[in-house]
Order: structure tokens, then sequence, then C-alpha cells
């Protein structure tokens, strides 16, 4: 069988003993779960609610202004197809490394989900049903309540399970970029101990190549090779 290194697919007894050092740590530690688990859990499910929140929100407001729809939806499709996560950087840079540009990051992503559903669900009412409570005299708020928002609410909900999956994911990514606590500093910081403990020279060279790269590019060049070459022996 090929043999697979193991920090791109560890072994069942690896995992499972990572598992019960991580879940049977003390509860605030940082090299436990639950600590990481907290933050990140709570940055999506922040996130989470203010970007569903707003697009649910925004996307009736514009599926029954007309006007405002048509100035705005250019703008939105402009933004929809910007990359949400090249945008992470920015939010670190510009907030931090706390929890504030995860939740920001959380929300972009679930905002538009949530708001192209909601602007769906309303625009696919069924107008027989429309023209008969209006035939009854039916106030707008009462066409609103009684017909409008019940046939939206499954449009709705599809975005909405959509948002909750880019929540998490988000949350995660964003902390990749950048961040102090959450499973994605937990994923970078247990990924980089065990590639340490893999390649120990290879780290070693690497980091003695950062400490002296003012020393030359000759230098810089040999503490490189030195280094291909210490990895290609493992």
């Amino acid at each position: 069988a090929a043999h697979i290194p193991v920090y791109f697919l560890p072994g069942p007894l690896r995992v499972g003993v990572a598992l019960w050092n991580g879940f049977w740590a003390p509860l605030m530690s940082r090299q436990g779960f639950y600590l990481h688990m907290f933050y990140t859990l709570t940055e999506s499910l922040a996130g989470f609610a203010i970007g569903g929140s707003l697009g649910v929100i925004i996307g009736t407001i514009l599926s029954h202004i007309l006007v405002l729809r048509r100035l705005v939806m250019p703008y939105v499709v402009g933004l929809q197809s910007l990359p949400k996560i090249a945008l992470v950087p920015l939010f670190v840079i510009w907030l931090g490394f706390g929890m504030a540009s995860k939740i920001v990051t959380v929300s972009l992503l679930t905002f538009f989900p949530t708001l192209i559903n909601s602007m769906a669900g309303f625009d696919n009412v069924e107008t027989d049903r429309l023209e008969m409570i209006r035939s009854v005299g039916a106030s707008p708020w009462q066409i609103f309540r009684f017909v409008k928002l019940p046939s939206a609410l499954p449009y709705i909900f599809a975005g909405l399970d959509v948002a909750i999956v880019f929540s998490l994911s988000g949350a995660v990514v964003g902390e990749f970029m950048g961040a102090e606590t959450g499973l994605g500093v937990l994923v970078i910081t247990h990924y980089s101990r065990l590639f340490e403990e893999l390649h120990p020279d290879f780290v070693h060279i690497l980091s003695k190549g950062r400490i002296v790269r003012s020393g030359g590019p000759e230098l810089a060049d040999e503490l490189e090779r030195d280094g291909y070459a210490a990895y290609s022996a493992q």
C-alpha cells in the first residue's frame, strides 16, 4: 500500500487519542476543545443571527419597494460576486484578531443567501391568492401577514438552511486567517506541532534561515538548499 503522510491522513488510533485528550481536557484549557468550540459557535451564531435577520428584512423591503430594488440590486449582485473569504484579511486588519472580525465575516456570508431567497419567496406568491384576499377588502398589512409571508416562509427557511452551513465554515476559515481562539486556531496549532515533530530538521533550518536572512543572499540560498535536502530525506 502507498505510504500516506500522517499529517494528510492520520490513523484511527491517533484520531481517537486526540479526541480523548481534547474532550477530557479542563473546560477552559486552550489545549482542549471546549474553549475553542465556544468561541467558534459564538461567532457563527452571532454572525448568522445578524446576517440572516438583515437578509430577511432587506429582502422583504426590496420585494415591496420596486424603485429601491432597481437602485440597489446592481450593487447587491456586485457584492455577491465577490469572494467573501478574500475580504477576511481586511476585516482582521480593521477589527483585530478578536470575535468582531469573524462575526462580520459570517454576517456577510449568511446575508446573501437569505436576501436572495427572501426576495424569491415574496416574488413567487400566487396571484390568485392575492386577488382573492384583495377582493374582500384586506389591508396591505393583512395581505402581507396572511398571504405573502406564509407563501415566502419556505424560501426564507431554505435560505437560512444554506446560511447556517456558511456560518460555521466562515467562522473556521476566518480563524485560519487570524484569530486568538477558535477551532480554526486549534487546527492550525496542532498541524504545526505535528509537522515540527515529523520534520524537526526542516523546521530548524527554516528558522535559522529567517534569522540570518539579512546575512546575504548566498547564505540564504545555502540554507534553503539544506532545508530542501533535509525535507527530501524524511
